[in-house]
């Protein structure tokens, strides 16, 4: 096949035709004749699930579950009354039914029992819980550095045994799972690579009827996207009848309600021979905010620490930003023998840098604003408490419905379909950014705001302040550590997975098995940041020598700063497809040898996947930054930077 491209950065890539052909042998070994059938997926849960103290991280990481076959000893007449006539076990890895395998390999099966017990309501719940997983940067928790080019929203990522995101293959009813329409990079021996793995959260736990881990590398099974290991959702297929219940979660220390509803139905008719279900649910969360915990309400927690302990006062508990709104200054002209008397005068130190502070700041050497003051570069920065106005966990919405129709004809040939679909919604304040460029930001001589503006200016610093030999003209300025937090981020991610599929299965001869299906799964996530400064707009906005210039001096102030001139919204639009056919036949016994029966199984698979990931222009290069730069007198410069706009 000719791979196809797409109008995102990323292009598409083809999986051509394949043909696997799996030939086993099965070997009688045991005295009585019996070989133990491994990672079954009918197996029994572990016995830790008995115990009402366990974990479900404790569950999962006891359960072996293999079926258990116990050697029969006495007589003949013992032996009869000890047998116990097992019902067909499907195993799992070899798609061969009925096959024997005698390979023991590490499986956790968590039963439909179990997911109600433990109260998980999503895939990424129960993901949480399986010892195996690793690390989740696509986890909003763990991944708190916010903007555009991070992977957010609702979204739970495999990595077992931290082997890496992407590298555990998601199987759902033995198929697989479209990745997320995200990625993101990560370090993976060593290096950076762009990473990616199917929403765990995206997986429905109502109706269904086990869930399979496992929990050691597969890729000899199930291919190279299986190296760590293998988790496959099976949904149960024969629901008779009609179920609805909820869930309210408040808690004590915070304001947050959460609650989810959950509505199953299904239908058994035609003697059995037609299954239709449905299973739907809703759940919404509370956001969770920096100040509605004292403890979380400052970022710097050296206050946390007892006062008898060696690390009482570290500044390593200091996890407040040095970019503030209060920030720091450069002068860009030469200050090689204090030209205007400014370092004599104690304005500036002998680079031409300051620092702001409040008014009310011990620190302050002379007054800029009514609110804002100035003193030379050394006085420590003023520090900016991250926590301030940041959630710890979005406000989130989640709509998650399941449906499945089967019907199996009179020659013992099923048709079965399935349909899935899954939208999430999330809202998540983030603290406010500092300026990204190469090419730092300058403040104009003429910028209606700079305290050391052209005369007559109302904002330049009387001459009892600077002196009188400060140019009229003015003199320009770099920011330096600023961050601009009179508007914080906002966040909106919306995701979205449609999943259908239709397929043929049956058997003929005495033990012949066939099985073929279609399968279309889509997923996409849409997300938009708010508030965030751009870089070519606030370059214009720094030379503006009117008072709807840019202010970096308000001290805060939103409506001082005319914040609202820069600020835009940056848009990350991306989309996964998966669009896969097989065709697979085999036979248990296909006949017998001195080591025991030969089993087959023949395959054909199709599959198509394509990733398309659409950003912002200001993101992708298409709009570049123009930093205005006043190289000398009186002429300003254009210079191009290369570097995209972002902020």
């Amino acid at each position: 096949m000719t791979p196809r491209r797409n109008s995102g950065k990323t292009p598409t890539r083809s999986t051509p035709l394949s043909l696997a052909i799996h030939i086993a042998l099965t070997s009688s070994l045991l005295a009585l004749g019996a070989a133990p059938a491994a990672f079954a997926e009918d197996s029994v849960p572990a016995p830790a699930a008995d115990d009402p103290d366990a974990t479900p991280a404790e569950v999962l990481e006891n359960s072996e579950a293999p079926v258990q076959i116990a050697q029969a000893s006495g007589s003949a007449s013992d032996q009869d009354e000890d047998v116990v006539e097992l019902e067909e076990v499907v195993v799992t890895g070899s798609q061969i039914r009925g096959a024997g395998i005698s390979e023991a390999l590490a499986v956790s099966v968590i039963d439909a029992e179990a997911i109600g017990e433990f109260g998980f309501e999503s895939g990424d719940e129960l993901l949480d819980a399986i010892p195996e997983q690793g690390q989740n940067f696509f986890n909003e928790a763990e991944n708190i550095s916010g903007g555009v080019n991070s992977a957010r929203g609702d979204i739970g990522a495999f990595n077992l045994r931290n082997i890496g995101t992407g590298n555990t293959l998601v199987l759902f009813n033995g198929r697989r799972m479209v990745n997320s329409a995200t990625f993101q990079t990560e370090e993976v021996g060593g290096s950076f690579v762009p990473v990616n793995s199917a929403n765990a959260a995206a997986i429905p736990l109502f109706g269904v009827d086990r869930v399979e881990v496992l929990r050691d590398g597969a890729s000899a099974i199930y291919g190279a996207d299986a190296v760590a290991g293998v988790v496959n959702t099976v949904m149960r297929d024969d629901f008779d009848g009609f179920s609805i219940r909820g869930r309210y979660t408040t808690f004590d220390n915070i304001p947050r309600d959460d609650y989810s509803v959950t509505v199953e139905w299904g239908n058994l008719f035609n003697g059995g021979n037609t299954a239709v279900g449905v299973f739907a649910n809703v759940y919404h969360r509370d956001r969770v905010n920096s100040q509605d915990d004292e403890k979380w309400a400052d970022s710097d927690f050296r206050r946390l620490v007892p006062d008898d302990s060696p690390w009482a006062g570290d500044t390593r508990f200091r996890n407040n930003s040095a970019n503030s709104l209060f920030g720091q200054f450069d002068i860009v002209a030469s200050m090689s023998g204090d030209p205007y008397g400014l370092v004599a005068r104690g304005i500036v130190d002998r680079s031409g840098e300051f620092e702001t502070y409040p008014a009310d700041d011990p620190r302050c050497a002379y007054a800029i604003a009514e609110n804002h003051c100035g003193a030379p570069d050394g006085q420590g920065t003023y520090r900016y408490n991250l926590n301030e106005n940041r959630d710890l966990a979005s406000e989130l919405d989640r709509y998650n419905v399941y449906g499945y129709f089967n019907h199996t004809f009179d020659n013992n040939m099923e048709f079965y379909a399935e349909a899935n679909y899954y939208k999430s919604e999330t809202n998540l304040n983030r603290h406010p950014t500092a300026p990204f460029t190469s090419v730092r930001l300058r403040v104009g001589a003429e910028n209606y705001y700079n305290p050391f503006g052209p005369c007559g200016s109302p904002n330049r610093l009387p001459e009892s302040v600077i002196g009188p030999d400060v140019p009229c003209e003015g003199l320009e300025l770099i920011i330096d550590n600023y961050r601009f937090t009179e508007l914080p981020r906002i966040v909106d991610n919306d995701g979205e997975m449609v999943r259908l599929l239709g397929g043929l299965r049956g058997t003929f001869g005495a033990d012949w098995n066939w099985d073929t299906a279609i399968l279309y799964n889509k997923s996409e996530k849409n997300e938009v940041t708010r508030n965030r400064p751009a870089n070519t707009l606030l370059a214009e906005a720094l030379f503006d020598p009117t008072p709807a210039a840019y202010n970096p001096f308000s001290g805060g102030g939103a409506r001082e700063s005319n914040i609202e001139r820069v600020i835009v919204d940056v848009r990350r639009d991306s989309e996964a497809e998966l669009t896969l056919w097989d065709f697979k036949i085999s036979n248990p016994v296909l006949f017998d040898i001195w080591g025991g029966p030969v089993a087959f199984l023949a395959g054909v698979e199709w599959r198509d996947e394509s990733f398309k990931d659409d950003r912002d222009p200001r993101l992708d290069g298409t709009i570049q930054f123009l930093s205005l730069i006043h190289i000398s007198e009186p002429t300003r410069h254009i210079c191009l930077s290369r570097m995209p706009s972002s902020a």
